[in-house]
């Protein structure tokens, strides 16, 4: 007899797999089992090797069989899969049955699977390329912000302006009486670059060196420092020095502060920078409008593992800036249930593209190779200053080596489609 394999469609995406194993395999398995485990079994007051079936069905009958179920599983587990043409996209809930002799050996196992799709059209998107040479303007515009990293402030005889530096000495009171640890002495700061409280800012500008002034800040209840939380502060500022802005000079001793020569030479590294990040947003910007025209044809079923992974991914980099304190303005007034739909919306959408990614990458043949991963692996290395080896290390026990490889094939699928590479 023939093993019985039945799916039941729980789901477009989400199956469960009925298996059925006729009780002659089951026997030979059992019979297998308990020879090994005779050859094998060190029970008192028998020799190795000459323990009777009897004993150790008696003895280890429950873990022989609990192993033998095991291996059946594991045998016609991937058996079924491809008999039925599926493809698992998450791990299986089994329901494994109960070995018994002379009896067929029944189990069933519940996944979520590729859905099935018609590719549609996905060659038939036209998405022109804005150009990406540099222009003067963006390599004179880099060169201005290297300039300005750069700078130097020097003391000035004047009033402050907007982008001179001012240096101050303050302290607070409320009530009349004086804050214990809000006071300092040569506080400095960029005005319009933002100086510890905006005030700072606002009633600074048009002083000058030797000026005094106070200004008054109202802290809301609640505020962290409890000792000004919902007062009325005062602050008592006086100006010490004002320096304004000077530029290095665009010459070759500005070029060597980059290890560079002469200034020729380091406009034309700043070209070639600029191109490359100019490629590559172009790329994303590509990318981006082709899953936008592509997306609304497909309407299949996203697994729900599917999906929680990517939301999970989502997530976890979300609150991953936060820590890093950098939080997005639009999350800044939606409630936790918005957050959820907002990201489980962007966790369907992408685990989608993805699905119609690889989809077109099995028809057309595109894979990666090992030479490939090993590329990627030392990019990243020299991006971290590790080795390929950490690197490769890390990614395992992360498991996140098949991410990596996964990313680049869609990348691949990228490069076929955007530019019709047939």
């Amino acid at each position: 007899m023939k093993t019985k394999i039945n799916v039941e469609d729980l789901s477009e995406a989400r199956k469960r797999i009925s298996v059925e194993i006729p009780a002659e395999e089951v026997a030979l398995a059992l019979k297998a089992a308990y020879k090994e485990a005779q050859q094998n079994a060190e029970v008192e007051g028998f020799r190795k090797g000459k323990v009777p079936e009897s004993v150790v069905k008696q003895k280890f009958g429950k873990s022989i069989e609990e192993s033998v179920a095991s291996s059946l599983i594991e045998n016609t587990y991937m058996e079924a899969l491809t008999e039925k043409g599926l493809k698992p996209v998450s791990y299986p809930a089994l329901e494994p049955g109960r070995i018994k002799e002379n009896e067929a050996f029944y189990y069933a196992a519940t996944l979520d699977v590729r859905p099935n799709f018609e590719l549609i059209g996905y060659m038939d998107v036209d998405i022109p390329k804005n150009p990406t040479e540099p222009t003067e303007e963006d390599i004179t515009s880099q060169m201005d912000t290297l300039r300005e990293r750069h700078c130097a402030y020097e003391v000035v005889e004047k009033k402050c302006a907007p982008k001179d530096m001012v240096t101050v000495d303050f302290h607070c009171t409320v009530d009349g009486q004086k804050l214990d640890k809000w006071d300092a002495k040569n506080y400095a700061f960029v005005i319009e670059k933002g100086a510890v409280f905006p005030e700072f800012e606002e009633n600074i500008t048009g002083k000058g060196a030797g000026d005094q002034f106070e200004f008054k800040k109202t802290f809301p209840p609640g505020y962290h420092e409890k000792k000004v939380s919902g007062k009325h502060v005062i602050f008592h500022v006086t100006v010490k020095a004002v320096k304004q802005k000077k530029l290095p000079e665009l010459n070759d001793a500005f070029a060597v502060n980059f290890g560079i020569e002469t200034v020729s030479e380091l406009k034309y590294r700043l070209k070639e920078e600029i191109k490359k990040h100019k490629e590559k947003a172009e790329k994303e910007r590509r990318k981006k409008v082709y899953m936008e025209k592509i997306l609304p044809k497909y309407l299949f079923e996203v697994p729900e593992s599917l999906r929680n992974k990517y939301f999970s991914r989502i997530v976890n980099s979300m609150m991953e800036n936060v820590r890093m304190g950098v939080v997005n303005p639009l999350d800044r007034d939606i409630t936790a249930e918005e957050t959820k739909l907002k990201y489980e919306g962007m966790a369907d959408i992408e685990a989608r593209g993805d699905l119609i990614l690889d989809a077109i990458a099995e028809k057309e043949g595109i894979t990666i190779t090992d030479e490939e991963v090993s590329g990627a692996i030392e990019e990243i290395a020299g991006l971290r200053n590790e080795t390929p080896e950490e690197v490769r290390e890390r990614l395992s026990k992360e498991g996140t080596l098949l991410v990596l490889k996964d990313g680049l094939k869609r990348e691949k699928v990228f490069d076929f489609v955007l530019d019709k590479k047939k």
